[in-house]
């Protein structure tokens, strides 16, 4: 386990004592493992997700870095030796291997040539990884599913899969220790309806132990208002 994984263990679990103190360490280490399991599972999906687009769109894109290495070839292809050593040094970082000090033209030369090959290849690479691509192809989100409403493209605001999965899974372990519902609750109206309550801070402590970059609050009453007590 690593320092990041501890740190953020050991503050769940104080945000898991926070909700009542009579719980036992073990009982807290146990739901801050489970929500640390949630929170990265959570986070590989929303990944997932992100990265569902139109396969035409990832065809047009490897396409333009393919162009754009083609371009820096020829561009660099041109460029003359002047005695000076900044572009030899910037050769000397991709080929580490070539005379020392790219003292004599030459030696730029033979470098300078196989940088610019190098990224023809590479440009040539990626021409032929957009050939591969079907741009009929099923969407990413195919693996979680079968049939269209999983080969669905999210064309609007990214999802917040991590964000709304953990705040479920907290509204879960704050009523199994709390014993209470968890709901977010508002001043009235003519104090500017803030939101308050245990819930709610617990929330906020869990999605900062995790580094969840989403709002507490607007997540925190989701879950509150779509939970359901587990059946007895």
């Amino acid at each position: 386990m690593t320092d990041d994984q501890k740190q953020r263990k050991a503050s769940l679990v104080a945000a898991i004592k926070g909700i009542s103190n009579s719980i036992s360490d073990d009982d807290a280490q146990n739901h801050a493992e489970a929500l640390d399991r949630c929170y990265s599972l959570a986070s590989s999906l929303q990944s997932v997700e992100r990265m569902d687009r139109e396969p035409q769109k990832d065809i047009d894109d490897i396409k333009r870095a393919a162009r754009s290495m083609a371009a820096a070839a020829n561009q660099l292809e041109r460029v003359g030796w002047h005695g000076s050593k900044t572009f030899s040094q910037v050769l000397k970082c991709f080929f580490p291997n070539t005379d020392a000090e790219f003292v004599a033209p030459t030696a730029n030369s033979l470098a300078q040539k196989e940088l610019v090959e190098s990224l023809i290849v590479m440009s040539d690479i990626l021409n032929s990884a957009a050939s591969s691509i079907n741009p009929d192809a099923l969407s990413v989100n195919s693996a979680f599913g079968d049939g269209p409403e999983f080969e669905t493209v999210y064309k609007g605001k990214p999802t917040e899969s991590a964000a709304m999965l953990f705040a479920a899974d907290c509204a879960k372990v704050f009523h199994a220790i709390s014993g209470s519902m968890p709901v977010v609750n508002t001043n009235p109206h003519e104090r500017g309806n803030p939101a308050y309550g245990p819930f709610l801070d617990f929330v906020t402590l869990a999605f900062d132990a995790v580094g969840a970059n989403a709002s507490p609050q607007v997540w925190a009453k989701k879950a509150g208002k779509e939970f359901s007590p587990p059946s007895e």
